[in-house]
């Protein structure tokens, strides 16, 4: 199985992304929620919190 994965600092959080066939994996670390777009659906990430989309 193709799996990569990497971290991206976005609006002062640290954005830990993991993709795989299946689906991402996000995880992040700062001091508040985010939300972004996965596939043009917004979801919102917690922090110290794993998201599986």
């Amino acid at each position: 199985m193709d799996e990569y994965s990497f971290k991206v600092n976005f609006r002062h959080h640290i954005l830990k992304v993991n993709v795989n066939q299946s689906g991402a994996k996000f995880e992040l670390e700062g001091d508040s929620d985010l939300q972004i777009l996965v596939n043009n659906s917004p979801v919102t990430i917690s922090r110290n919190s794993l998201l599986t989309v």
